[in-house]
């Protein structure tokens, strides 16, 4: 998760204002290459258009794969063990999954920019698709997995799962 600078005091306090803060982020990154996707109809693929593409895509890939992994790890077992069968767990797995095979597939159509190229129109629609379903996504868990976790998830169990991912998170290495 790149959630603080170095030089930087951390910008959440409790478990659920890491994941948010971290969804601010990515939010933000989402709606930079929304833009760039539709530059890419207006302009085409220039090459500081198809850099920024490639870089803001990069960004989040590695990004959310960081933070669905702790999710995953951390934070889904906890609030399965107490809503078993009830929680939203399964349909947060299932959208993690669809928006990293997004993320790979634009990854993959940006590998060369001459193939990008060719692939225009394909390359907008699974960007817009992309910041789409990742936005959907993010609602999602701020109206209902969040809740979940507030009200069905200890206090402590909280706490230990907050800790647990602050160790495991990557600060930024370029401010």
């Amino acid at each position: 998760m790149n959630t603080q600078d170095n030089n930087e005091k951390p910008k959440y306090y409790d478990l659920i204002s890491l994941i948010e803060t971290e969804q601010d982020i990515i939010f933000e990154k989402l709606t930079d290459l929304e833009k760039y996707a539709w530059r890419i109809e207006r302009a085409g693929l220039t090459d500081d258009v198809y850099a920024k593409v490639k870089e803001l895509n990069k960004y989040i890939f590695d990004d959310v794969t960081e933070y669905f992994t702790l999710e995953e790890d951390l934070l889904l077992p906890e609030l399965e063990k107490v809503m078993p069968g009830h929680s939203s767990s399964a349909v947060m797995r299932e959208e993690h999954g669809r928006i990293l095979k997004i993320c790979s597939s634009v990854n993959e159509m940006l590998e060369e920019k001459s193939e990008a190229e060719k692939l225009n129109d394909v390359l907008q629609a699974e960007i817009i698709s992309l910041v789409d379903v990742l936005q959907r996504h993010i609602r999602k868990k701020n109206q209902v997995l969040y809740h979940e976790v507030q009200s069905m998830v200890p206090a402590d169990t909280q706490q230990e799962i907050y800790l647990k991912m602050l160790k495991k998170i990557k600060p930024e290495s370029s401010g």
